[in-house]
């Protein structure tokens, strides 16, 4: 009999009750449908209801409550719905799958919605939804519990569109990382899920066959991983949308992507969970073979994070093109020093078309690292580091020699420690708008700015008369004496306007105090700016200003070494000054051809490297020292002692023979590559091929670096 035919039944049962003909033999069914339409009745008269768990409501029906729960619309809405409430008969606490099965069945069947409105929690694992649905509670108040481990919420197996809106799922955190609120399977296209709560789900939403997906609004807290995106149909246009979301506490990431169609991810907030730092924001780990394009990651907040903000890091064989990351902020707040912002590593497979613009980047390591990406522009940036902790490792950007095609300029970057590693030449980046740049022994500084309505009023300088539409732009300060020298210092001053053929390279040598010898050559239609003012200040300091017009963009280059001892020999000795250049004036000229830009260059003397070929099983590694591992066993080389090797100087292994190689450490050591070695004598670093190379760098005491390298490698 079906449930209408039995509602009628009941109807008439009540009359023969009403006239005194028959006791009451209503079935609790029927009953229960009756009480399911008086209470929508009740909401059609414009009245309200909750879950009342403590009266007669606690096998499911719907008690009144007081008026003002939503509007019309609202209440229409539910008055349509199936209540879920009506299906649901075990108590608080007991697993209700096979009825909350039972109501998604009966709602795909009669094409109904299914609202779950707020009560106890509904205990259930792995119900099947396989065909178009809608599911909406009252937010938080509705609540899934996962009853079983290995298993999630729900199930939606079906190419038709799904709609999950305002529930709360919730997880046991001891369950394991196969467990969550939903698996979205079946080739599924264009679900929604909205206004969600995720809580202690080890994955709290798994796309896997899914595509034009769209996650909103939002909360994911703790659990090991938010989304999980994997494997779907559409990999040219089966674009899915996470936007609006708020991440905290997920451990090792908020989102993963491991295979899929393109994905865009917009205006997330990642933040820290009581003080604990999440784990990767976006970890983007292509499985091998996958080839997928267009990603777009764009003004989303990042605060605090383990190791990466945004990693992108290819499998064997895949393949991945288009990428934008742009207008984020992304703040490193954690405890490590050596933390990146942004990390793309191609190795292993193809990574191409990659473009960083407009984001706010503040870091303790490298803001951006990249390493075999082909087609890379970093452009508009503001990148930051934390002065007042006196970092030694935080530098713009990391690009290794395997970066090609590649242009960075127009970022600004304040106090860095490291200079950029920029391979192959490069653009020029800001360190101030506009403004002088003290500088001190030793520092590179390079600035890039557009002239405003500078004037010699505004400058005081008096002594010198301005020509029509002549600017004087401030390029740097030299302190007062304060005891530096800045002879053999060198200034290289760039003049580009917005022609081809207006350009002017200037260079001046700065002898003595407030003496500059200057020369210039001068490309263009304007010869008269180009030249160099030098104004001292009333605290004894100097300030050089480029004479420009309103037509003309200044780039600086300025190297500054202290050298108050000349040299007088042609050769170096133990006591040379860093940075000294020797040649003999008499017989030749020095000639250095640089790329069209300028060059760029900065680090530590590294001696000459003696190739080695190792025989043995094991060696204790010299530095600046090259080992070739040739041997059909496996070979160990162990870093030197600490004591034993200085910062900048390198340890390199080349394969050679079928055993492959492994470099080892001593207590305290440890290595940093596109993951850390465990630190002490059980990590390692080890080959996976014959031809397998590594470099490794000194970078603080017992803190080594992997500088290059070619193959897989692995990292113990």
């Amino acid at each position: 009999m079906s449930l209408e035919t039995r509602v009628s039944a009941g109807f008439r049962e009540l009359a023969k009750v009403a006239k005194g003909k028959q006791d009451f033999i209503l079935d609790e069914t029927a009953l229960e449908a009756y009480q399911g339409l008086k209470n929508r009745a009740t909401i059609a008269a414009g009245r309200s209801f909750d879950y009342d768990p403590t009266g007669s409501g606690a096998d499911g029906v719907l008690t009144v409550a007081a008026p003002g729960k939503g509007g019309g619309a609202w209440r229409a809405r539910v008055d349509r719905a199936v209540n879920l409430r009506d299906y649901v008969k075990v108590p608080s606490g007991q697993n209700a799958t096979s009825q909350v099965q039972k109501a998604v069945n009966y709602c795909i069947a009669t094409g109904r919605s299914l609202y779950v409105p707020s009560g106890p929690d509904i205990r259930v694992a792995n119900v099947l939804i396989n065909n178009s649905l809608t599911i909406f509670g009252d937010s938080n108040r509705s609540i899934f519990a996962l009853a079983e481990d290995d298993a999630y919420c729900f199930v939606i197996d079906t190419l038709n569109q799904t709609c999950l809106r305002d529930v709360f799922m919730v997880s046991p955190p001891t369950y394991g990382l196969n467990t969550g609120g939903l698996y979205v399977t079946g080739g599924n296209s264009y679900s929604i899920i909205d206004n969600c709560f995720f809580l202690n789900c080890q994955q709290s939403i798994h796309l896997h066959n899914a595509a034009f997906q769209t996650i909103k609004n939002n909360r994911f807290l703790a659990g090991q991983y938010g989304v999980w995106v994997e494997n779907q149909p559409h990999p040219d246009g089966g674009d899915s949308i996470i936007e609006k979301n708020k991440f905290r506490g997920n451990s090792l990431a908020s989102i993963f992507y491991k295979s899929s169609g393109g994905l865009m991810v917009y205006k997330n907030k990642f933040l820290p969970l009581d003080g604990v730092e999440n784990g990767v924001a976006f970890n983007m780990s292509l499985a091998p073979g996958a080839q997928t394009v267009d990603l777009f990651i764009q003004q989303n907040s990042i605060e605090s994070y383990t190791s990466y903000g945004i990693i992108l890091q290819m499998g064997a064989g895949s393949q991945f093109y288009d990428v934008l990351i742009s207008q984020n902020q992304i703040v490193d707040y954690s405890t490590n020093p050596t933390n990146v912002n942004i990390a793309l590593n191609g190795d292993g497979g193809t990574l191409e078309n990659v473009f960083i613009t407009d984001n706010i980047l503040k870091t303790k390591g490298d803001a951006i690292y990249a390493n075999n990406v082909n087609g890379f522009l970093s452009t508009d940036n503001i990148i930051d580091s934390f002065p007042s902790l006196n970092l030694p490792y935080t530098r713009a950007h990391n690009l290794t020699a395997s970066v090609t095609n590649h242009k960075v300029f127009g970022n600004v970057q304040k106090r860095q420690a490291l200079p950029d590693i920029l391979p192959n030449g490069d653009g020029t980046n800001l360190v101030s708008y506009g403004a002088s740049q003290s500088l001190s022994s030793g520092q590179k500084a390079q600035a890039r700015t557009n002239i405003g309505a500078l004037g010699t009023s505004d400058l005081k300088l008096s002594a010198v008369t301005a020509a029509s539409g002549v600017q004087y732009a401030p390029i740097l300060s030299l302190p007062g004496s304060s005891g530096a020298s800045y002879d053999g210092s060198l200034l290289i001053v760039s003049l580009g306007g917005y022609s081809s053929n207006a350009k002017k390279v200037l260079t001046l040598n700065v002898g003595q105090r407030d003496a500059f010898i200057a020369s210039a050559v001068c490309q263009g239609d304007n010869s008269s700016p180009g030249k160099v003012v030098a104004y001292r200040n009333a605290d004894a300091s100097t300030t050089l200003y480029i004479v420009v017009d309103s037509f003309m963009e200044v780039g600086v280059f300025y190297v500054k070494t202290t050298q108050a001892t000349p040299v007088s020999a042609l050769t170096f000795t133990s006591t040379t000054p860093t940075g000294t250049l020797i040649y003999d004036s008499s017989t030749t000229l020095p000639i250095l051809e640089a790329g069209q830009d300028s060059l760029k260059t900065k680090g530590n003397k590294v001696a000459v490297v003696t190739p080695v070929v190792v025989l043995t099983s094991s060696a204790t590694g010299s530095p600046n020292t090259k080992y070739v591992a040739n041997s059909s066993s496996l070979i160990t080389i162990t870093l030197p002692a600490d004591s034993a090797i200085q910062v900048g100087e390198q340890v390199s292994i080349r394969g050679m023979g079928t055993g492959g190689w492994r470099l080892a450490q001593n207590a305290g050591q440890v290595i940093h590559g596109a993951s850390d070695t465990t630190t002490g004598t059980g990590g390692y670093v080890q080959s996976q091929s014959r031809y397998d190379t590594v470099v490794v760098e000194k970078i603080a005491a017992n803190e080594f670096s992997i500088v290059a390298n070619r193959g897989t490698l692995t990292i113990i």
